[in-house]
């Protein structure tokens, strides 16, 4: 999946020459509104017939200038307006909002608070569901959002209306999750910063590379011109206001082609390492069965791979701690002892004095007071919250340069504002008055401290909050969502619409891969038609080796197959432990143990699994199996039966086993099958099949509701966030 609004995008097929220059200029502009435009346009009765402007009255004005004027005026302060709420732009509003692009939710769906829920194709095959669902996004990066969007938010709570002005769901800075939260992080890391750095690096290894000759000969003499007329800073800013303000810049000037295509070293064209193109959005170029999991998983190993050579290198240190000699086991025993003597006669070498050293204990009383661990553990527990908020910054400014409805279309005109004055002061300012001005300020930072230090304490005690609104999200960038903002806004106008987001498909082992349609005349690499077709299509290999096998060929065959059918005793051995301890906790259940009672039915057979949607969900409440239910009541409730449930209508029905306020929900949380997460993993590998979780819900009452079993949790959970009035905050 293609991360939204990445100013160097290597994916996709390359847009249409362009013949005539002044059309560059045509569409590198930002779209006028069609009622400003039109405003701003003469109408025909201000015109004569000969094309000549009509006579002047006599106090100096056109017939039809007052009007005109009246409806510009009018145009622009509505235009303001937009702006001004898309400044302080609330999630809720947004979703009930009337839309600019139309989707089948809004078609199909309507806007009465007490209307039926609508199915728009819950769980059934994807060719089958209509779109696109939302205006002007396709279903397929719609689900890839959903997707990531039930990874990273896992636990949420309300906060106060003034503490989530503005959107919602912010990052709580809570160390509950911290764990979770820093792998979870560095997934987004790559599908944003990395895979977007990775296009920029090739663009440059692709203008380097001179073997597109005409785009690199126009930049080279552009380049070269601009410095020997001193306007080097005007080009680089006026280029980037461009390519922040129009996507036709940024295709005309970077023309995207597949990322694993592009060769990072050379420039040129290079055979994808997954042995064909099956993705053009991805590093590997690897296949995929739905639009953006190649990706997805790209940054999952990408995550362990780190998080593995973290602990290794820990284990590492670990292990010489513990041993006291590294070189133990590595060299022969003589030869380790010579090292050992070498070593002890020049471990003083360059010592001021060889009997006593009086530095000694002092440094390591100076390193320790730094390396200590409980002031180290404030750094480590804040480590995936900034790592967090600077994915989240890229995310603002991707969907700020490409907006998704219902989010305004005109959020770059703050960044490009806080761009144009720099652009403009360029032509005033010369390479002197910025030489001089940086030694002013090398100089104020040193010498400054009488005036910095008063200064700082008057801001702190009158302003306690400076520091955050200097944050992008508190101003150039406030209004604008990440990517989790985006996909809870797209789920609450489903729910506006009374037309839930029906889930998206699930991959199976036996579904054939997307066929990627890109023609090899659409590749700009400079490379001949016949070479782009050898890398893109697969390998001999590839083709010979159907999807998920490797096959094991020489001596190193046998030691696999031991290595294997140990592995299957011992996922045997686990998984016969997994239905014991489940067999157990029946009859643990019986007797009322409360523990017991949540891990009943979450190791359910496919067979026995029911899939319903989007108002009635197959689940268990207290260890009892039955029906979790969302009314279409004017206030909504949450409500459990153990009864088979009607198929739509307000809990004035029947009389549910339970029934909570959904207004009334302070906390909501995704739960896992087993409290324990290891141990879930090792019951879903023994078993294989995976686990069935939860959901956790705390009232303002702060009684806790917990629902278990459920094969649509994700589903549910998702519906309880978007429908409710809450503003949330993700823990």
């Amino acid at each position: 999946m293609s991360t939204p609004g990445y100013v160097f995008k290597d994916s996709g097929t390359t847009p249409p020459a362009i013949d005539n220059p002044s059309d560059f200029f045509v569409q590198a502009r930002p779209e006028i509104p069609t009622q400003l435009e039109e405003s701003l346009t003469i109408p025909d009765q201000a015109t004569s017939r000969d094309g000549r402007l009509p006579p002047i009255n006599g106090d100096g004005s056109f017939a039809a200038h007052s009007s005109l004027l009246g409806r510009a005026q009018a145009t622009i302060e509505e235009s303001t307006d937009s702006l001004k709420k898309n400044f302080v732009a609330d999630s809720h509003e947004l979703a009930a909002q009337y839309p600019e692009f139309k989707g089948v939710v809004h078609t199909e769906g309507t806007r009465l608070s007490h209307a039926e829920v609508k199915d728009l194709g819950w769980h059934k095959p994807n060719v089958e569901i209509p779109g696109p669902l939302l205006g002007d996004i396709s279903n397929g990066r719609l689900w890839a959002l959903v997707r990531r969007f039930n990874k990273d938010v896992i636990d949420v709570r309300a906060v106060s209306i003034p503490v989530a002005s503005g959107l919602d769901l912010n990052e709580a800075w809570s160390d509950e999750h911290a764990a979770d939260k820093m792998t979870l992080n560095l997934q987004r890391v790559y599908l944003s910063i990395v895979l977007g750095v990775a296009s920029l690096f090739k663009q440059v290894s692709r203008l380097r590379s001179w073997k597109e000759t005409w785009r690199t000969a126009s930049f080279c003499v552009v380049y070269f011109t601009a410095w020997i007329l001193d306007l080097l800073i005007p080009l680089v800013l006026g280029t980037l206001i461009s390519i922040l303000a129009s996507e036709s810049a940024r295709n005309a000037l970077f023309p995207p082609a597949p990322r694993a295509l592009v060769n990072l070293k050379t420039g040129g064209l290079q055979k994808p390492q997954a042995g064909q193109l099956g993705t053009n959005d991805t590093l590997t170029g690897a296949p995929e069965k739905h639009e953006g999991e190649a990706a997805e998983e790209e940054a999952a190993n990408f995550a362990t791979n780190l998080r593995h050579l973290a602990l290794r290198a820990l284990g590492m240190h670990a292990q010489q701690g513990r041993d006291g000699d590294p070189l133990e086991g590595k060299i022969p025993k003589p030869m380790r002892s010579a090292l050992k003597a070498v070593q002890a006669q020049g471990s003083t070498a360059g010592h001021a004095t060889e009997d006593s050293d009086p530095t000694q204990k002092p440094m390591e009383e100076i390193l320790w007071s730094i390396a200590r661990p409980e002031n180290l553990a404030p750094i480590i527990k804040a480590a995936p919250h900034a790592l967090g908020e600077v994915v989240d910054i890229w995310e603002r400014c991707a969907n700020a340069i490409s907006p998704t409805s219902p989010f305004s279309r005109f959020s770059f005109i703050r960044m490009d504002g806080v761009l144009l004055p720099l652009f403009l002061g360029s032509f005033l300012v010369d390479y002197y008055m910025v030489y001089k001005g940086l030694g002013f300020a090398i100089g104020f930072a040193i010498f400054g401290d009488p005036i910095l230090t008063p200064s700082l304490k008057w801001l702190n005690r009158n302003y306690p909050n400076w520091m955050e609104l200097l944050e992008p999200k508190n101003n150039i960038l406030r209004g604008v969502p990440t990517n989790n903002q985006l996909t809870l806004t797209l789920l609450r106008i489903g729910e506006a619409y009374n037309t839930p987001l029906p889930p998206g498909p699930t991959s199976k082992p036996e579904e054939p891969n997307q066929l990627n349609q890109i023609d090899a005349k659409d590749v700009p690499l400079g490379a001949s038609e016949m070479e782009v077709v050898n890398a893109i299509e697969p390998s001999l290999t590839e083709k010979a080796r159907p999807d998920g096998e490797a096959g094991s060929i020489g001596p190193t065959g046998s030691k696999h197959k031991h290595l294997s059918n140990i592995l299957r005793v011992f996922k045997g051995s686990t998984k016969a432990a997994v239905k014991t301890k489940l067999a157990v906790d029946h009859a643990k259940a019986a007797v009322g143990s409360e523990k017991a009672k949540g891990h009943l039915g979450v190791l359910s057979k496919q067979k026995d699994l029911i899939y319903a949607g989007p108002s009635k969900f197959k689940g268990r409440f207290d260890g009892k199996e039955g029906w979790v239910l969302i009314d279409d009541s004017v206030e909504p409730h949450l409500l459990f039966t153990a009864d088979d449930p009607p198929q739509y209508g307000s809990s004035r029905d029947f009389s549910p086993a339970s029934k909570i306020k959904i207004g009334d929900i302070k906390r909501l949380k995704r739960a896992t099958a087993f409290s324990s997460m290891p141990g879930e993993m090792i019951a879903e590998w023994s078993t294989s099949k995976e686990l069935l979780g939860g959901i956790e819900i705390n009232d303002r009452f702060d009684k806790c509701w917990r629902f278990t079993a459920l094969p649509e949790r994700d589903e549910l959970f998702n519906r309880l966030v978007a429908i409710s009035s809450q503003k949330w905050e993700n823990v």
